[in-house]
């Protein structure tokens, strides 16, 4: 093979990053909570993953869905060839409560209180497959791309904002 053979090889091959260290940058940096949408935390928070440092993760639905009955869903997740495998051990959702109807202070008009949380055992788990990048928008701001949707880094720990 000629000289001119290997560099053109070489430089055809430079822009693309190796899957391997890829995964451990993702790895490395993913431990923390990240905020969907939005790098801001205001009075509530949007939809969010938490992922801890021991293969747990934890998804909250955004505290600005007054209406849902889905709270969270939390398992397992492991981070191979570009993907997020998240397995679901528990459904964490709201049972029972009453709906209202909100006065002019309540920005959302219909609300769900009073209810029992109630924590459901998948049996059997449930597995599921997100592409999963790093996009940092600055030096800053760190984003993860999950499928379509982005999630902004709004904390190193993943028991923050509870």
């Amino acid at each position: 093979m000629s000289n001119k053979s290997i560099i053109l090889l070489i430089f055809m091959l430079l822009p693309f990053k190796n899957p391997l260290a890829q995964n451990i940058e993702i790895e490395k940096n993913i431990i923390g909570v990240w905020q969907e949408n939005d790098s801001l935390v205001s009075s509530g928070l949007k939809n969010v993953y938490r992922f801890y440092s021991n293969g747990k993760f934890r998804f909250d639905v955004s505290s600005y869905n007054y209406l849902s009955r889905l709270i969270s869903l939390s398992g397992k997740y492991k981070i191979r060839n570009n993907s997020l495998y998240l397995r679901v051990l528990e459904i964490k959702e709201a049972k029972g409560g009453e709906i209202t109807y909100g006065d002019e202070a309540d920005y959302n008009n219909w609300n769900y209180y009073n209810y029992k949380e109630k924590v459901i055992t998948c049996n059997p788990a449930k597995d599921f497959s997100l592409r999963i990048k790093i996009c940092a928008e600055s030096k800053d701001v760190k984003c993860l791309r999950l499928n379509y949707l982005k999630f902004y880094k709004i904390s190193s720990n993943p028991a923050a904002f509870q």
